[in-house]
């Protein structure tokens, strides 16, 4: 399968709908596709669109193919016996052309993925890295441990201005909670501060105080600290990037009952839905869904706020194939779509950052209040009016919708997920390139994390890249925290892994 950030194409009807579908293979005179079941795709394609990634450039390259002229879309052979098997949700379909230009950036592209398969099965990261974008690794510069790391990522920030910001502007702040360690130390806390000041001990390596601007000798301001705990309405169970990093249900029962003890508003996160875990994530919808109609596991969220939108379970989904199984479930009578609202996750949102970018020749640093690039309302309201989506998820790179509800995470960043995870391939497989579908994990992540060079202040945790940026907890901050309120911003949540 083609990665669908080198090569996509959209296909346009007849009517002006249009089918965005990605490669499975590909050569220099075709590339074949997969299309729902009961997608019409033959005699209904007028024209196609396709975006080719130049890795040189550093964009894309699009052109415009006509039907019939340029190409034609055959189904594959076979695939007749394939609509017959009621278990089967697809069709394959072969995009043929013989339009020079195609053949051009087919090639063009083949060649440069072929170059980078290669590299990573023949040579170390650093020898990839120097190859691809002329950076040399120097493993002196890479802290011997996550723990270490971490100190220096979190060396200079300072949490004041987003506590004061969201204070002055009743801005409610939310903490994710992304792991078992986490959703264990969350259980046996005795109060909420208390557990805010593991949580920021261990996660950054830092006393409470020293986060808040205050010096090794300095009391805490214990106010300062009070008001930041209080500020924070909503805790985030689960994890949006590994399927498995989500609890059973019994341990999720009480997570949510200690979160209504804490007067916290439980949200929960799911991630990419993969066709095994199908089974599985009806089986939690439904279980939520039954938690919802008894009312007891939020009653104290509903008598704390006063908020009939409360009463609603919050669930953050990851991909639209989820949104869809929800509303064949409620279609169906298995759950009441009523009981839940629903955030769009990162990962439907994901934009390009990386910040390994500034050695591709780019002249811009990444930074929190990003790179003018706007959410598309039009794509939001699409998904609003079909599946009632009213929030978005957005990571400070964005700008926010002013249509929507905006939440921003910080003060880490997803670059890159993988489907199947590379800390089990190393882990388990000896080497991260030999990847496999993983059905039971021994949680290697817990413990262990991929290390880059400290200047590029990223880390590979769980089954996903992550970027480290300082730009809304700086003592200038407050400015940038202001500027995205303004914009449509009125939820930060807190995600330190």
């Amino acid at each position: 399968m083609i990665p669908f950030a080198l090569l996509c194409c959209d296909f346009i009807k007849n009517n002006n709908d249009n089918i965005e579908v990605r490669a499975l293979e590909i050569a220099p005179d075709f590339f074949t596709f997969r299309c729902a079941k009961d997608e019409r795709v033959l005699g209904e394609i007028d024209r196609a669109v396709l975006h080719f990634w130049n890795y040189k450039e550093q964009k894309y390259r699009d052109i415009v193919l006509i039907v019939d002229k340029d190409f034609e879309v055959l189904k594959e052979s076979g695939c007749d016996a394939d609509i017959s098997n009621d278990d089967t949700y697809f069709i394959n379909y072969k995009f043929i052309s013989q339009n020079d230009r195609y053949k051009e950036l087919s090639t063009e592209l083949s060649n440069m993925y072929l170059h980078y398969i290669e590299l990573k099965q023949n040579y170390d990261d650093s020898e990839v890295s120097r190859q691809l974008v002329d950076y040399q690794v120097d493993e002196s510069r890479i802290s011997h441990d996550f723990a270490t790391q971490r100190k220096l990522f979190f060396k200079n920030v300072d949490f004041r201005p987003m506590i004061t910001v969201c204070g002055d502007h009743n801005v409610d702040l939310g903490i994710s909670l992304s792991s078992g360690e986490l959703w264990e130390e969350y259980l046996k806390a005795d109060s909420f501060e208390g557990f805010l000041e593991h949580y920021f001990e261990t996660l950054t390596g830092y006393e409470l105080k020293m986060l808040m601007g205050c010096g090794d000798n300095d009391d805490a301001p214990a106010d300062l600290i009070k008001n930041y705990s209080l500020h924070i309405k909503y805790v985030y169970i689960g994890n949006q990037f590994c399927n498995l990093l989500f609890p059973e249900d019994k341990l999720l029962d009480e997570i949510i009952d200690k979160a209504v003890a804490f007067g916290h508003v439980p949200v929960i996160a799911f991630s990419t839905m993969s066709q095994h875990m199908t089974v599985i994530y009806k089986e939690k919808l439904i279980h939520l869904s039954k938690m919802y109609k008894s009312f007891s596991c939020f009653s104290g969220c509903i008598s704390k706020s006063h908020d009939s939108q409360r009463i609603k379970c919050e669930i953050v989904v990851s991909d639209i194939g989820m949104l869809e199984l929800i509303k064949e479930l409620h279609e169906h009578g298995d759950l009441d779509m009523e009981a839940f609202s629903f955030t769009l996750g990162v990962q439907p949102l994901k934009r390009r950052k990386d910040v390994r970018l500034p050695y591709l020749g780019e002249k811009r640093q990444i930074e929190a209040l990003g790179t003018g690039v706007s959410v598309d309302d039009d794509l939001i309201g699409h998904f609003y009016d079909i599946y009632n989506v009213s929030r978005i998820s957005l990571e400070g790179h964005v700008l926010p919708s002013k249509r929507y509800c905006n939440t921003v995470y910080f003060p880490y960043y997803q670059m890159n997920t993988g489907t199947w995870c590379t800390m089990y391939a190393a882990c388990h497989n000896g080497d991260r390139g030999r990847q496999e579908p993983v059905y039971e994990c021994p949680k290697y992540c817990r413990h262990k994390a991929f290390l880059y060079p400290d200047e590029l202040h990223m880390v590979g945790r769980f089954n996903s890249l992550f970027g480290f940026d300082d730009g809304l907890i700086r003592a200038t901050s407050g400015e940038s925290i202001k500027k995205l309120l303004t914009s449509g911003v009125d939820r930060f949540v807190l995600n330190l892994i």
